[in-house]
């Protein structure tokens, strides 16, 4: 049963802010006779072919705007390009490696240190682009609107103040779940010697 019978689309959201837990869920689906083909273009949308299944590793990583030099790290480590997705200005690429039972570890351990400049370098970037929303909300929210409640009640409020104090927390967790995953990335990767 060697041929691809059958083509699968899976969404996965989220998962540019803890690519090793995108890692593990694309070991999962080689092992159940899931072949990843491609990656849209936002890298929401993931398309599988049942195959067998087969034992590999991935290993997911922000090239920024394509880091050469990570690139090929990895080609000389002896993985291949699975999947690229990102935009014009932030390039993701999903590598893989095969693991045949005979490898003691299939892990890159050459191109540990650029993995994890490359988390920095996300966890940093994701700050720096997520941090005024949080902090222009935070101050809109605990400034403004929910002294008014306080001092007023909710229900003196307008249609879209009641609107604005109910999704205002939900946007501010939000935003702010983006940075901190990131550096729980960041600081997953660095204690991980085998990346």
């Amino acid at each position: 049963m060697d041929d691809i019978t059958t083509s699968i689309k899976r969404y996965k959201f989220g998962w540019m802010y803890a690519p090793d837990r995108l890692e593990k869920w694309l070991e999962k689906q080689a092992a159940e006779g899931y072949n990843l083909v491609e990656v849209s273009k936002r890298g929401l949308t993931f398309y599988f072919e049942e195959a067998d299944p087969v034992l590999c590793t991935f290993s997911v990583v922000n090239e920024g705007k394509g880091d050469i030099h990570l690139y090929l790290a990895y080609r000389n480590a002896g993985w291949k390009q699975a999947a690229a997705t990102g935009t014009s200005w932030q390039q993701w690429t999903i590598w893989r490696k095969g693991d045949s039972g005979h490898e003691e570890n299939p892990g890159v351990n050459n191109v540990t240190e650029l993995k994890q400049h490359a988390a920095k370098r996300m966890a940093t970037l994701n700050s720096l682009l997520v941090s005024p929303v949080v902090v222009i909300f935070s101050l809109n929210f605990f400034g403004f609107m929910l002294p008014d409640v306080l001092e007023n009640g909710y229900f003196s409020l307008t249609g879209l103040e009641r609107f604005n104090v109910t999704v205002y927390p939900f946007i501010i967790l939000t935003f702010f779940s983006m940075i901190l995953r990131s550096w729980m990335y960041y600081f997953r990767v660095k204690n991980n010697k085998d990346v």
